[in-house]
């Protein structure tokens, strides 16, 4: 297939590696000239293109879509968490620029750019309405390291998405603590059970959280050390600050919000808050979860 991949970031890249070596034809386009690896202008690649892989930052995904508006085949978005002014999952703003195609999938899951970049597998969900597009998702990554499941259900695999990054950076946290692994575990537990809770009740399904784009990526992000969210919670506690701005801040401003009075029943969700605010007292009230 003639494939478009829209960022040319860590996971654009890899994308673009593990597809290439199948003999597709892949172009990779960035609008920051030294991330762009095509020649040609993205109007340019459109109309030649069969399927668009979304690779960039979620922030910007509102801006994507906009230029790519006109695109009619299938189009995938990688990217995981919210738009630039933390009101609209991923889900959503696909949605309001391709709702009546239907042309659109989100593909989430344990996907560590720098593992697949070093030849190692990976899982993907593939969040859709429409089973061909699924199909088309699944027979692209045929002949890769990359195992593709399916789901129906875009707000419980965008709302995973977007809530690891969230945890992973309270986990990060708690590496820089260097708490042993029994609490780390247990707490890691209590992080999953609001997890599972706030997906729910912002209308995921209950078995979206059981999908590798749930519970098995927030096991990978909060754990790898290539994790940008987990790097920023343990630098806030180790030095009180982190130049790093993960996805996790973003993610957590929207969750935040999007809870309402509810919010003050995850008292790990508020930690996070702490951790975002870069609170100098956030130490001390990870120290108080062990006394509570």
């Amino acid at each position: 297939m003639n494939i478009l991949i829209i960022g040319g970031g860590e996971i654009g890249k890899a994308l673009g590696k593990v597809l290439e070596s199948t003999g597709q034809r892949i172009q990779i386009w960035d609008k920051e000239k030294k991330r762009n690896l095509s020649k040609e202008k993205l109007d340019d690649l459109l109309p030649l293109s069969e399927i668009i892989f979304l690779c960039v930052p979620a922030h910007a995904i509102t801006e994507v879509c906009q230029k790519i508006a006109t695109f009619s085949g299938p189009i995938v978005c990688l990217s995981k968490g919210v738009d630039i002014n933390f009101k609209f999952r991923m889900d959503e703003v696909l949605n309001n620029y391709f709702g009546n195609k239907r042309n659109y999938a989100l593909c989430y899951g344990p996907m560590l750019a720098e593992e697949i970049m070093a030849g190692g597998g990976g899982v993907g969900v593939v969040a859709t309405k429409d089973k061909d597009i699924f199909s088309v998702v699944k027979n692209v990554f045929s002949n890769t390291p990359l195992i593709i499941e399916f789901s129906d259900d875009l707000t419980g695999v965008a709302l995973g998405g977007i809530l690891k990054n969230i945890y992973a950076i309270f986990m990060g946290s708690l590496e820089g603590l260097e708490w042993n692994s029994n609490l780390k575990s247990f707490f890691a537990g209590q992080a999953l059970k609001e997890m599972k809770d706030v997906m729910e009740f912002l209308g995921g399904k209950e078995e979206s959280f059981w999908l590798s784009s749930g519970l098995a990526d927030f096991i990978a992000t909060a754990g790898s050390s290539y994790s940008s969210n987990h790097s920023f919670g343990k630098e806030v506690i180790l030095k009180g600050d982190s130049e790093i701005e993960p996805e996790g801040i973003f993610s957590y401003k929207y969750i935040n919000s999007s809870l309402g009075d509810k919010k003050d029943n995850y008292p790990i969700l508020k930690l996070v808050g702490h951790l975002v605010a870069k609170d100098e007292k956030v130490k001390n009230l990870l120290e108080d979860l062990l006394n509570r």
